[in-house]
């Protein structure tokens, strides 16, 4: 039967001519090597290829040499009941094709040449199944054998689907180069289609070697495309299913690099489907190259998932430049869920404005972007960035992202770059997860966001060493804070997502953020942040926006209407947090609900240093800027609580009030203010502020738990005072518990403790503690009398250089709060020397002149006793550097080379307790109280009568 079609083939071609290995034409020259070798008949530039080996449903052809000029066509005249068809070039020459390959039927063509293949601008396919162009070796059979290119042998006997690509013999220089983009029909969209292209649904696959596509296109719609191919001795698995082809690269050989430059694309896109994978040692996507898959524009496909996109390199994937993209989409007009995209690589790098995106720009879900990278992630330029979003006028679900890496670095990626999972449209974001040693972020971006309807996914990051957020994001007039967010933006509905940090170290600076918020209509997420080391600080420029860390219902400046929901919970579990220089961290509402928890467990210290920076350096939770709620709580957990320079501790219902420096502005709110509770060992406030003060509704309540001292210097306050003129409010209460501590003031420093009130009642202020040191209670007569005024604007206490406690209604003296302060029932007197009434005679005490000192001399002596010796004055108290000491130089003795005698015991006096009347500080800080009467060694001066 084949015969008779031969001969009819033959005869049908009339005038053409059958091809030698002499012509000196030839492009196409068959060897001899095949039972039944091949034959190629000429027609102008057409290349009919005829006969071959037949094993079953597989045809073998095997030539000399293999190209197809400019306008050729290599046509294998193939019957139709052939399933697969192989072709090797045994000679020494690389395959050139610039015209167009064609087989009949359905017949998959596999073309085999260790030389290397190069596809042309002008190269076409035209075959009806898949294409596979490779320069292996050899084409495994399973257990049956193979068919050689390097050592040509008999194929008769493999009449099964082939197994794997063998390399034995790696030419040197072989790869696979691919330019075309010769007119390729019509894609499933309608629109003209070029380059290499199979039947849609079908399989094309390019395995080198290496493979470089310098602005050649692949098209398989609907199908599979893949690249790989190895550098080394080794195996490639093959898998055929009918018409579909797959490859697997399970060998520890070196594999060949790929790269894509010029515009180079591969587009599998159609109505469902389509997969590209990449096996590589390297990949490189530049000049505007990319990798199409998804749901092609206009076309359907219900509870259809997209085929994926997988990048597998052993070694670096970079993609880089404008246009340069990995796009798994759902695109406009669509509908169908989009695939995944998924890297695998050392080092990945997404640079110069090039993107991973895998969003839905029509109806159904977004795909998920999966990274794995033993080194490092540089995400840089703009706008590079990884998005699984849900564009505007879309409906669906945005994708997840997941990073695994040793390092993650986002620099200076612009206000649409970074890392996103975003909805513009309706539907919920995606969830992202980063998992790695270091995140860096510097004038960048990476969040989970609604602007349009829907959810906020949950953001986690693990970081076994640090994260680091620095710097805002350039552009127009204020540009945009740098750092990771959460939140529903203006003109979003939905709740904020909850967000999870944990990594030994983390460090937030000059306009950055850690953000879970609220801006439309919803609630704001929660955010657990745990760590070892927590700073927030602005550099020396400050930056526009505030620097820190935040749970919150935000008002934009440029809208009208206020957002609407509850503030989210904020705990940081820490060993130190660090705010400076304009460092914040806040869980408030400037919208209509209730601010969110504030839980702060630091198992060392919580240090709150302001400077002279224009944003406050501030702990904060309330109702803000004409806000409508309850101000939440904040609890801080830690043994050293320092707030100095400006600092500022607040939960109030006016977060706009100036504190620290003396100077005040109030927002009115209305709305209760928050409770404060402190639990710490020492707590300071230097230049500092705690205040849970309100503008128009009670004050809020402040619980100081202190196990050792509680010391005010500088123009300190606590303070939870209530209302101003014409809005009412009560003082809140204030709690300090310290019953074995101290509470001090510096003398005249103007530190103050106040639960006042405008209108309403007074507050009630309680201490208990084992002594409180320099503060004076002041009734409201008292404050007016010390003032010289009863204009009720005007009763500050903080006028005063004194140290003052108060609990007073500013306007009504009947409605005072209260002050109970609680120190221990000593008796005074107890454990005192009485002293006599009559003295002797102090001249007779006294030696009219002294000579040096001599042991064995009787004589008068004058001893300094106490802690430290005399103070600077009579006036100050004792200090830990006026330290006496013996200048005079020793008398030399006999006695002093006489071995001592052994003292009689001496029955020890019961110790005698004696009450403080000053303090030394060390040079840590700290505060001893000591007593004049010491029974501490002292030091004589000895004066015998001459």
């Amino acid at each position: 039967m084949a015969a008779v079609w031969h001969r009819l083939l033959g005869f049908a071609l009339g005038s053409a001519c059958t091809f030698s290995a002499s012509s000196a034409t030839a492009q196409i020259t068959p060897d001899r090597t095949l039972p039944n070798n091949s034959s190629v008949i000429i027609n102008g530039n057409v290349f009919n290829i005829i006969g071959g080996t037949q094993a079953g449903r597989n045809l073998f052809h095997s030539f000399q040499q293999f190209s197809v000029p400019t306008g050729g066509m290599a046509s294998f005249n193939n019957g139709l009941d052939i399933q697969n068809i192989f072709s090797r070039v045994t000679g020494g020459s690389i395959s050139n094709i610039d015209g167009i390959i064609k087989a009949n039927g359905t017949a998959n063509l596999f073309f085999l040449n260790p030389n290397g293949i190069v596809f042309g601008r002008n190269a076409r396919l035209n075959v009806g199944g898949s294409f596979l162009a490779t320069t292996a070796n050899a084409i495994q059979f399973g257990n049956l054998g193979n068919f050689r290119a390097s050592d040509p042998n008999n194929p008769a006997l493999l009449t099964v689907n082939p197994t794997a690509l063998f390399y034995n013999q790696i030419a040197a220089g072989a790869s696979i180069q691919n330019s075309s983009t010769a007119p390729a029909g019509v894609a499933p969209t309608g629109a003209s289609s070029s380059g290499l292209r199979v039947p849609d649904g079908n399989s094309l696959l390019l395995v080198g070697g290496d493979i470089n596509m310098d602005g050649g296109r692949l098209r398989a719609y609907g199908g599979h495309i893949e690249l790989g191919g190895l550098a080394s001795p080794g195996t490639v698995e093959l898998a055929v299913d009918g018409n579909n082809l797959s490859l697997s690269l399970k060998t520890q050989s070196t594999r060949g690099a790929v790269s894509l430059t010029n515009g180079a694309n591969i587009n599998v896109s159609a109505g469902d489907g389509g997969s590209i994978t990449v096996n590589a040692s390297d990949l490189n996507i530049t000049g505007g190259s990319s990798f199409n898959a998804g749901i092609a524009q206009g076309l359907e496909s219900v509870g259809v998932k997209a085929g994926d996109i997988t990048l597998n390199a052993t070694g670096d994937i970079k993609i880089d430049g404008k246009g340069s993209r990995i796009a798994n989409n759902v695109q406009e007009r669509a509908m169908g869920n989009a695939g995944n995209i998924t890297l695998f690589s050392n080092s990945f790098g997404l640079t110069g404005g090039a993107q991973l995106d895998a969003s839905t720009y029509g109806q159904g879900n977004a795909g998920n972007v999966n990274i794995k990278a033993t080194g490092a992630v540089t995400i840089a330029g703009i706008p590079s960035g990884i998005f699984t979003d849900i564009k505007s006028g879309s409906i669906g679900r945005g994708g997840n992202i997941n990073v695994q890496t040793g390092e993650i670095v986002v620099d200076n990626t612009g206000d649409n770059g970074g890392i996103s999972s975003i909805t513009y449209g309706k539907g919920d974001t995606g969830d992202i997860n980063i998992n790695t040693r270091n995140l860096i972020l510097k004038n960048a971006q990476i969040g989970s966001d609604v602007y349009g309807e829907g959810n906020a996914g949950t953001f986690k990051v693990s970081a076994s060493r640090s994260v680091e957020l620095s710097g805002e994001i350039p552009g127009g007039a204020q540009g945009a804070p740098g750092g990771i967010f959460a939140q529903v933006d203006v003109n979003g509905k939905g709740n904020a997502g909850k967000m999870y940090i944990e990594t030994p170290r983390l460090s937030v600076s000059d306009g950055s953020k850690v953000q879970v918020a609220n801006f439309g209509e919803g609630d704001a997420g929660s955010l657990l942040i745990h760590a070892d080391e927590v700073n927030v600080f602005d550099t020396e420029r400050p930056p526009y926006y505030f620097t820190g860390i935040f749970a919150t219902v935000a008002r934009d400046p440029h809208t009208v209407n206020p957002p609407k929901g509850n503030g989210g919970d904020l705990t940081i579990e820490t060993r130190t947090l660090s705010l400076r220089n304009g460092g914040q961290v806040a869980a408030y509402t400037q919208g209509e609900g209730n601010a969110g928890r504030l839980l702060i467990q630091a198992s060392d210290s919580v240090e709150v240093t302001g400077s002279n920076s224009p944003h406050l350096t501030i702990i904060s939770g309330g109702v803000a800027n004409s806000g409508i709620g309850n101000g939440g709580s904040i609890t801080i957990e830690t043994p050293q609580l320092s707030v100095k320079n400006g600092g500022v501790i607040e939960s109030a219902v006016s977060l706009l009030t100036i504190v620290g420096k003396g100077n005040g502005v109030t927002v009115n709110s209305p709305g209760k203010g928050g409770t404060i509770t402190i639990n710490a060992s020492n707590l300071l406030l230097n230049d500092g502020q705690i205040n849970a003060a309100t503008a128009s509704g009670d004050g809020g309540n402040i619980i100081l738990n202190i196990s050792d001292y509680l010391l005010l210097r500088n123009d300190s306050r606590i303070s939870t005072t209530a209302g101003t003129r014409g809005a009412g409010g009560n003082g809140g209460n204030i709690t300090i518990n310290a019953p074995n501590g101290f509470v001090i003031a510096t003398r005249s420093e103007n530190n103050d403790i106040t639960a006042n009130a405008f209108n309403g009642s007074g507050g009630a202020v309680k201490i208990n503690a084992l002594g409180i040191y320099d503060f004076n209670q002041r009734s409201l007569q008292d404050l007016e009398n010390s003032l010289g005024t009863n204009d009720p604007s005007k009763l500050d206490p903080q006028k005063l250089l004194t140290n003052d406690i108060t609990a007073i209604s500013l306007t009504n003296p009947t409605l005072s709060g209260q002050v109970n302060i609680t120190t221990p029932d000593i008796d005074p007197a107890r454990g005192l020397i009485t002293l006599p009434t009559i003295t002797e005679n102090p001249p007779k005490l006294v030696s009219s002149s002294c000579t040096a000192f001599n042991e064995t001399n009787g004589g008068n002596s004058f001893t300094i006793t106490g802690r430290g010796g005399l103070p600077p004055s009579p006036y100050e108290p004792l200090t830990s550097s006026a330290i006496w000491s013996d200048t005079r130089l020793p008398l030399t003795t006999a006695h002093q080379n006489q071995p001592s005698k052994h003292a009689a015991k001496i029955k020890p006096k019961p110790i005698e307790i004696l009450p403080a009347t000053g303090w030394v500080f060390n040079g840590k800080g700290e505060v001893t109280l000591i007593s004049s009467v010491s029974n501490a060694p002292s030091t004589p001066t000895s004066c015998a009568a001459r």
